[in-house]
């Protein structure tokens, strides 16, 4: 187990929760639902100055609901809630689910409709017909909802005296001599024990980096793990504009991929250590190795597909897409644009089974593949999105499961490249 050394704790005061703090929620709610029911949706066809303020208003209306629902899901889960755990109350459980089922109520009340101009420049306009339709169904189903968060959260507050002072828990620890920053951990004492195994880890991981001959990629670098519960389905990103590496919970697991800390700071190593030159070199000779995408090549796969498929078939994955167009490929060129296109799944006009192929959605999809590059030499999946991506996942690699895991030619290129940026290889 690696030693933690406590640097300091410093407790940032955030807000005082009571009734009046929740009944202003309410009262916005119903302001913002008077705003919803006046959004127009009776235009006539040629009323083309109608229809544009009608725009001006869903809009405006959609912008309010949605810094209400940003506002509200933070409030709850930052600021009124304790740091999820095992151990917590059940009406803590179930005013979490609560609240969730709340904000999915008021996520699809602006229904919107492609414009029918272009399928390479897709645009979306606000569908009035559509609002029209669902409007009071929408408003009758989030007012129910909301009642239902509104009197767990009466009970919760009250159950806590009525009046509950909350602060952000910033706890700053060094990890295997890095620095790290702890944002969000808790609002209560007694949660900096929470940390202990994923920083025993994250330590494990920086000495990896360091053993792998990279010590020069954590040189100044600092680490953010944020335990901010809206962030769960994030893993982490290294900026380099302000030099900082942020982790959430979901990249503080261990993966048989390896670690997120580890991709990130490949990042770091590729904008930080690398010369210019040898970043540019990086990309331009994986450039040359990949096989560009044209419209062309999206339009004969588009017919290859859509000449073998049924009138009445809905939906096709990855795998089987591939068997189905891969014996039309004339050369390897062909085979990887194929694989490439072949994620772009097949769906039908409905959701039920027996729906139609929806030939025109499919074709659009296609198009954002449009000037992508695939590389010849896979690195990995989300290595092959881009050179930056690719080098960082080659980086990832090479820390965590050794050179021979990355193909020859990729592998000489990235030693010869980070040897550049003083790497020890």
């Amino acid at each position: 187990m690696f030693d933690l050394i406590a640097l300091n704790v410093a407790r940032r005061y955030a807000a005082v929760v009571n009734q009046g703090a929740l009944d202003k929620w309410a009262k916005d709610l119903k302001v913002m639902t008077k705003i919803y029911r006046d959004i127009p949706v009776s235009i006539e066809w040629d009323d083309t100055e109608g229809r544009e303020k009608a725009y001006g208003y869903f809009r405006e209306a959609e912008k309010l609901f949605l810094n209400f629902r940003n506002g509200f899901e933070a409030w709850v889960y930052k600021v009124v809630l304790p740091r999820m755990d095992k151990s917590e109350a059940y009406l803590v459980k179930e005013l979490r689910t609560s609240t969730w089922d709340f904000l999915h109520t008021i996520r699809s009340l602006f229904p919107t409709k492609w414009d029918g101009q272009s399928s390479q420049n897709v645009k979306h306009i606000p569908d009035l017909s559509g609002l029209k339709a669902k409007r009071e169904g929408n408003i009758k189903r989030y007012q129910v909802a909301f009642k239902k968060v509104y009197k767990q959260l009466s009970e919760y507050i009250e159950s806590k005296g009525g009046v509950m002072v909350r602060y952000d828990a910033v706890d700053h620890v060094e990890v295997a001599g890095v620095p790290v920053i702890l944002e969000n951990l808790g609002r209560d004492e007694g949660t900096f024990d929470y940390t202990v195994e994923p920083l025993n880890l994250l330590g494990k991981h920086l000495k990896t980096v360091k053993g792998a001959g990279f010590a020069v990629a954590l040189d100044g670098l600092k680490v953010t793990i944020n335990f901010t519960p809206d962030k769960f389905d994030e893993a982490g990103k290294y900026n380099p504009a302000t030099d900082t590496l942020t982790l959430h919970p979901l990249g503080m697991i261990d993966t048989p991929d390896g670690h997120t800390l580890i991709h990130e700071i490949g990042h770091r190593f590729w904008f930080k250590c690398l010369p210019g030159q040898s970043r540019s070199m990086w990309e331009e000779i994986l450039s040359d190795r990949g096989v560009t995408i044209f419209e062309g090549d999206i339009e004969r796969f588009f017919h290859i597909v859509e000449s073998k498929l049924t009138k009445d078939f809905a939906f096709m994955d990855a795998e089987d897409i591939l068997k189905l167009t891969l014996p039309a490929a004339k050369s390897k060129s062909d085979e990887l644009k194929f694989q490439e296109l072949s994620e772009t799944h097949i769906r039908g006009l409905g959701t039920g089974p027996g729906e139609p192929f929806d030939a025109k959605d499919y074709l659009r999809r296609l198009m954002f593949k449009k000037d992508e590059v695939v590389q010849v030499e896979e690195v990995s999946d989300y290595g092959d999105s881009s050179p930056v991506e690719g080098f960082a996942e080659a980086f990832r690699l090479w820390v965590t499961k050794g050179p021979q895991t990355i193909k020859p030619f990729t592998r000489e290129l990235f030693v010869q490249v980070c040897r550049a940026g003083d790497a020890r290889i």
